[in-house]
């Protein structure tokens, strides 16, 4: 029975000893770090924690997030930064704006929202082949005019913003919007086949289109290294893409015409909308904890079946894209962004 007690007693002795032993940060928001402090600066304090592998993990605090902190007892060689910690615990007050206390946790605070903005160009991955065979049959003279024409349409310029909610360090979950414009402006040579003689035509045309995304978004960050200053992003969205295309024909010289009304077309409105997503990596570098700077690319699939055509008339029509013949939109972005945390 005495041996028990002695086991006992020891036991408790050496637990008691152990948390005596480690440095202490408690938060403004009452929440106590036990841990092994490295060192402090006039804007941080950086400590050492173990995992669950036993692996010595290295994190930071801003000192406007400290109540106050103490150093246990441990021996001189435990601190390498100042001989003085070798003595009993003692605490230094850092902030008098402590709030009520709440329960004890070993996580540190951080900035919950996450706003960003981006900008950049992109390039359609489809070559639009359907759409420029269409526009040679209309024989163009040269031909090779077809392929110019939508080689203009396939690269363009983009932006966009997200809004994130973060659940922690590493994870949260938000809307993402973003855009994509291109346009061409070119004049080429018809030719009408429906005479007896072929009749060649001079066409001045400008075309237009947009695509616009919404929809909500995961947000992912791996940081790299121990300081926080650089982290790996990604960002998985599924959502709805618009896509709208405006030609205009200039009504002076030849435009083409409606085989349904046999009428002038001298503008033509293309619309639909479809399901979309996106997946995005981004690299990015924080001077301070509440900014970064980055740059990344990702990518937008979006295909159409059909499409919603309108004219000059007001005259509407729905075409069904064939199998095979799909408009397929799918995008590459590159970017530059800046994103707000608080």
């Amino acid at each position: 029975m005495n041996k028990q007690k002695v086991l006992t007693m020891s036991i408790l002795l050496l637990a008691f000893t152990y948390v005596k032993g480690q440095d202490r940060i408690i938060t403004t928001q009452k929440d106590t770090i036990f841990c092994k402090i490295v060192s402090i600066s006039l804007n941080y304090i950086r400590y050492e924690q173990k995992d669950d592998n036993r692996t010595t993990v290295e994190n930071s605090i801003p000192l406007k997030q400290v109540y106050e902190y103490s150093f246990g007892l441990r021996s001189q060689e435990s601190y390498p930064l100042s001989p003085k910690r070798e003595q009993t615990t003692t605490s230094f007050p850092v902030s008098s704006n402590a709030k009520q206390s709440g329960k004890k946790q070993s996580s540190e605070p951080f900035h919950r929202w996450r706003i960003g903005f981006q900008g950049g160009g992109s390039y359609l991955i489809n070559s639009l082949a359907s759409s420029r065979e269409a526009m040679k049959n209309l024989g163009l003279s040269p031909r090779d005019q077809a392929n110019e024409y939508y080689k203009r349409l396939r690269s363009g310029i983009s932006g966009g913003g997200d809004v994130y909610y973060l659940f922690t360090k590493s994870f949260g979950a938000g809307v993402k919007y973003s855009f994509f414009t291109s346009s061409v402006e070119m004049s080429y040579t018809a030719i009408d086949n429906n005479s007896d003689n072929s009749i060649y035509y001079y066409v001045s045309e400008k075309e237009r289109f947009y695509l616009n995304y919404v929809g909500p978004s995961a947000f992912f960050r791996q940081w790299i290294g121990g300081n926080h200053q650089f982290s790996l992003n990604g960002e998985l969205s599924v959502g709805c893409i618009f896509y709208r295309d405006k030609a205009q024909f200039d009504p002076y010289q030849y435009v083409f015409t409606n085989p349904e009304t046999n009428k002038k077309q001298y503008n033509v409105l293309r619309e639909k909308n479809t399901f979309s997503g996106t997946f995005q990596l981004s690299f990015e570098y924080y001077p301070v904890s509440w900014i970064s700077v980055g740059a990344g690319g990702g990518i937008y699939p979006s295909v159409f079946r059909s499409l919603n055509i309108s004219d000059n008339d007001m005259a509407s029509s729905k075409e069904n894209l064939g199998k095979g013949h799909y408009l397929d939109l799918s995008r590459i972005d590159y970017f530059l962004g800046v994103r707000f945390y608080f």
